[in-house]
């Protein structure tokens, strides 16, 4: 793994990593992290899809990992989330330049959302998996909410968020103890999420603002309308993640959203899985069902034969 820092479109370092010792690459797999965390978490994945004929990209978000110093991290001035998808477009397009290889996208979280931004953009990707992801719309009604803060204390990076997150979001869990319970059940990877210091970070209100602000833009019809017909898009979602909905309701909306549209979207749900189904007990099944869909629209996408 090599680790580099590029300056994206607006000249902005941006903390890389590149795993791309692998002999006769097909393609690409560029991965976007979550919220709270940073894509040096993602190498075990990485060496995954090494394994199976990928180079590997990932970046730390603005606002995260090594991206930005200890004292800004989870804050970074102006549009968040607007400037993040333009860095995954900017580094779609060096990759591209890079490699002229067949390139996919697999985003987490809250980098699921970026991707679905993401595939509004017009890039020629063959494919995108959103995991850990759900169909956000109507999430922009918490803007009345957040407006005051924005507008006189939009740096706040308020450290009971995540606490009450937690809280909220282990209730479906009984009998379990400790915190972050949704991110994993395999306790020890949950263990090591909330030893890092890197994870689990306090974010800024205008963090927020500018990410809800999104939702209220990404589902509307003349957005969606942007997305390629070509583009494969794979939902992945475990059905007992809190940010999927219950039973993946809200994954399922975004199945049915896209599918509406007349895109190419198919669904994968894991039972019994939380949030991080790169460290869950069906860790495996998931990789492989990754690499399946990743192969098949790289497969597709080979010239034809004469």
């Amino acid at each position: 793994m090599q680790q580099l820092d590029i300056r994206s479109f607006d000249s902005t370092p941006i903390h890389c990593y590149l795993w791309d010792d692998v002999e006769n690459p097909k393609g690409v797999v560029q991965i976007s992290h979550g919220m709270c965390e940073y894509a040096g978490r993602y190498h075990e994945t990485a060496q995954m899809f090494n394994e199976h004929g990928y180079i590997v990209f990932a970046d730390d978000h603005r606002a995260h990992g090594n991206t930005e110093t200890d004292e800004n991290r989870g804050r970074h001035p102006g549009d968040i989330e607007k400037k993040t998808v333009k860095d995954l477009v900017f580094f779609y397009n060096w990759l591209k330049d890079r490699y002229h290889l067949p390139q996919v996208l697999m985003g987490h979280s809250y980098g699921s959302f970026l991707a679905q931004d993401f595939l509004q953009q017009g890039t020629d990707v063959k494919a995108v998996a959103l995991c850990g992801t759900a169909d956000m719309d109507g999430a922009q009604a918490a803007l009345a909410l957040l407006w005051p803060l924005e507008l006189f204390a939009k740096d706040w990076c308020p450290k009971f968020v995540n606490p009450v997150s937690d809280m909220i979001f282990d209730a479906r869990y009984k009998g379990e103890k400790g915190p972050s319970q949704w991110v994993t059940s395999d306790v020890a990877r949950r263990q090591v999420f909330i030893d890092d210091p890197m994870a689990g970070i306090d974010i800024s209100v205008n963090f927020d603002w500018n990410m809800i602000k999104a939702f209220g833009r990404i589902y509307k019809k003349e957005n969606i309308a942007k997305i390629s017909p070509d583009v494969r898009i794979g939902i992945f979602s475990g059905d007992m993640d809190p940010i999927g909905g219950t039973k993946s309701s809200k994954a399922k909306k975004l199945l049915r959203r896209y599918q509406k549209a007349g895109l190419n979207a198919e669904i994968h749900i894991y039972k019994d899985a939380r949030h991080e189904l790169h460290n869950e007990k069906c860790r495996d099944e998931y990789f492989r069902d990754l690499v399946g869909f990743f192969d098949s629209a790289v497969k597709a996408a080979e010239p034809a034969k004469a």
